[in-house]
């Protein structure tokens, strides 16, 4: 019996277009189109923002949004480093 058939992933090229298209983008391109406007990026991208976006996109962000911001947040929460004594580093 041969396994490699039943796990074989081959990808068309529909697939590739697909993937390309969506990192055609940039984090810091997305953080500056939601700064601009949060509306303008779809679902997947601003997931995409909140799991990849560094510390000058963040800092970008807090420019032009309010602190509460829900995307804002999760990127704030996601880069904070916890000390031993409680405290955070942004």
């Amino acid at each position: 019996m041969d396994i490699s058939q039943d796990y074989s992933f081959n990808p068309n090229e529909n697939y590739w277009n697909s993937l390309c298209e969506y990192y055609r983008k940039t984090p810091k391109e997305h953080a500056k189109q939601y700064a601009e406007n949060p509306t303008l990026l779809n679902l997947d991208e601003k997931e995409r923002l909140i799991h990849e976006a560094n510390h000058q996109n963040r800092s970008h962000l807090e420019e032009y949004l309010p602190p509460d911001d829900p995307v804002l947040m999760k990127i704030s929460n996601r880069l904070k480093i916890t000390l031993p004594n409680k405290l955070n580093l942004l």
